[in-house]
């Protein structure tokens, strides 16, 4: 995530496209969740979307969290 802001410096927006382990993954890295519960949520639903937006304050908000069109 590090290397992903480096790398897109001036731009406001960073879209990543993956599966929804590596989402989990993210999720549990910027909300610092322990690794022991990495399953209790449920399965990210597939096609879905996640927005999480940085805050000047170095902190994350959800705005949206597996929102599905279907």
């Amino acid at each position: 995530l590090s290397d992903l802001e480096v790398n897109n410096k001036g731009s406001d927006n960073i879209l990543i496209v993956t599966h929804g382990v590596v989402i989990r993954t993210i999720l549990y890295c910027i909300f610092n969740r322990n690794i022991e519960d990495f399953w209790i949520d449920g399965e990210v639903p597939s096609s879905s979307l996640t927005i999480i937006n940085r805050l000047d304050s170095g902190m994350h908000k959800i705005n949206e969290l597996f929102t599905t069109c279907y």
